[in-house]
């Protein structure tokens, strides 16, 4: 099945892993000439939701 950044590449898209933890200055520019954003989900995320 593979990883969300694994779905990302056989789309022909790079991804971009953007730590939680950073501020949001880096996390803009990081971000910075991004065509989409995919937010993953994690053990407190229900996926129903």
């Amino acid at each position: 099945m593979g990883t969300a950044a694994d779905g990302v590449r056989r789309a022909g898209a790079l991804p971009l892993v953007v730590p939680f933890n950073l501020g949001e200055d880096d996390v803009r520019r990081r971000c910075e000439g991004s065509d989409g954003l995919l937010v993953t989900g994690g053990p407190d995320v229900d996926p129903s939701h």
